[in-house]
């Protein structure tokens, strides 16, 4: 996995690992790699080497701390607000219902539960103050975007990277032309 923040379409050059290197550090790399794989796995850390996994779990943690703390805040304060309602209509209130109307909300998606004695969504039976609740989650879950340390195509490329696929397109159209006049 690449991990850039600039956009690129550019072909990446792959080379073999040097056959010396893995034969001089073969022995070391196994002792080494069964004490740091135990240690890594019960401490927790790396040691030094990011792999994939660990880098596609930095961005979900990243991911999350950004986004669901207003999940949770807003799960909170609806239960709060609702909590009578829990009571009265414990078939139709639960904590699911609310955090799957919520999730909907702040994606944008549209999916809504429905409540058994109407024919309109679950968040339509809810006080006043919780519906607006809803809409700032839904506010802030359209106008989030993703922040940029997480997106790592946001960046455009930049002029530079504009000249450096001309100058291959260049080179990759006089290469053609010379295989067509030598055929």
């Amino acid at each position: 996995m690449r991990n850039s923040n600039v956009y690129e379409e550019r072909s990446l050059g792959i080379y073999d690992d040097d056959p010396y290197l893995d034969h001089a550090n073969g022995g070391e790399e196994k002792k080494s790699s069964v004490f740091g794989f135990i240690r890594d796995r019960l401490t927790g850390t790396s040691s030094g080497e990011q792999t994939k996994g660990y880098f596609v779990q930095q961005q979900l943690r990243a991911q999350l701390a950004h986004d669901l703390w207003w999940l949770v805040l807003a799960v909170f304060v609806i239960m709060i607000i609702e909590g009578g309602q829990f009571e009265r209509d414990p078939a139709n209130f639960s904590v699911f219902n609310v955090i799957f109307e919520t999730v909907s909300g702040y994606g944008c998606v549209g999916v809504s539960v429905g409540v058994t004695y109407d024919a309109f969504s679950f968040c339509g039976s809810w006080h006043k103050l919780s519906k607006l609740v809803l809409c700032a989650v839904m506010l802030r879950g359209r106008h989030r975007g993703l922040p940029v340390a997480i997106d790592k195509a946001v960046l455009l490329p930049s002029e530079a990277q504009y000249q450096a696929e001309e100058e291959d397109a260049q080179l990759r159209m006089e290469r053609t032309v010379s295989r067509h006049g030598m055929a």
